[in-house]
């Protein structure tokens, strides 16, 4: 008949001094030059569950990144062709990350720091226009991007991945001889996925305190940060049909494509993406200058692609997907 309530406070303050320097270079009227390097700085913030302040993690620190860049911005044959190219490198330190921890025998999920990462890549970007009324444009992006260091990361699946019987095995009574110390070597009976670098970093109470189960962190340094395609970019096409006065119908047919790309840092097949093409298309009818009303397709092939992994309690992977093919018809209105 009571009603017991719990809070938990915090305090801690995150700041720091950004900047940005450029120079352009206007090699011709239609011809620029450009560099640049800045900083950038997103807040460290609070992990607001009790599990997560029990095992230390209540808060993660700021994200900062250095960021290089250099490029060319052109325009040629009276304006009708327009191509820009950019290189760029960036340098990050503590990468915010959204994990599953294990915390004795459940999972918290967390915002940790992954230590330091960098990504470097080139883009291209065109657009021509043969005649008026036609527009042509692509654009193709190249992406390394790579964790360089992020070690003891917990292990997604859990503290251990073992075969249903086997649980026991690499679960020791209180005051066993088998009870793994932090830093040890792993348990020759414990099992985890083929091709990741692991040990022991710390031990926690299992079921009823009754047991003692090992901490497993692993080294993602190496790995590709997740969401990271190694090559994106899309085409298109748009025609404007003058109907006379101020009615015009614009057909648009868009192609997308992505290279494959991992949801998490660990880099499991598991959540692996792998590389697709999707096709948009719409038609535009404008009846006058405020009014207008479209047709549309998107996802015309119904092509599944997942946006989001996340491995939570149990070794279960969760998926969010992309919606599949929608269409429908858009009216606007300006006034």
């Amino acid at each position: 008949t009571r009603i017991f309530t719990g809070a938990t406070f915090d305090t801690t303050r995150f700041k720091k001094v950004t900047f940005r320097g450029g120079v352009d270079y206007q090699v011709t009227d239609d011809s620029l030059l450009y560099a640049s390097v800045s900083t950038g700085f997103n807040s460290g913030g609070f992990n607001g569950n009790q599990t997560a302040l029990a095992s230390g993690n209540g808060t993660f620190d700021s994200q900062t990144v250095t960021a290089f860049e250099i490029g060319s911005k052109n325009r040629f044959a009276d304006n009708r062709v327009q191509l820009n190219l950019s290189a760029f490198y960036n340098k990050y330190k503590k990468l915010q990350e959204q994990r599953q921890i294990p915390v004795g025998s459940t999972t918290a999920s967390i915002i940790e720091n992954s230590g330091q990462a960098r990504s470097y890549g080139a883009e291209l970007e065109a657009i021509f226009k043969p005649v008026d009324a036609l527009t042509l444009s692509a654009s193709v992006a190249y992406l390394n991007a790579r964790y360089t260091q992020y070690r003891d990361a917990p292990v997604p699946f859990g503290a251990f991945v073992a075969p249903t019987g086997l649980i026991a095995i690499a679960a020791a009574p209180v005051g066993s001889p088998a009870i793994p110390s932090a830093s040890a070597a792993l348990p020759a009976n414990l099992i985890l996925p083929v091709g990741l670098n692991c040990r022991v970093v710390s031990t926690v109470p299992g079921n009823n305190n009754t047991t003692i189960m090992p901490v497993i962190g692993c080294d993602f340094s190496g790995n590709r940060i997740a969401h990271s395609p190694e090559y994106s970019g899309s085409v298109s096409a748009q025609y404007d049909i003058d109907l006379g006065g101020d009615r015009k119908l614009s057909p648009y047919a868009q192609l997308s494509f992505s290279g494959a790309f991992f949801g998490q840092p660990v880099n499991s097949i598991l959540d692996r993406q792998k590389a697709f093409a999707k096709l948009d298309l719409r038609l535009t009818l404008e009846l006058t200058e405020n009014l207008s009303v479209q047709g549309f397709v998107t996802n015309v092939t119904n092509k599944g692609t997942a946006t989001r992994f996340v491995y939570g309690g149990g070794g279960n992977l969760q998926a969010s997907y992309a919606p599949p093919r929608l269409w429908g018809v858009r009216g606007s209105a300006k006034f």
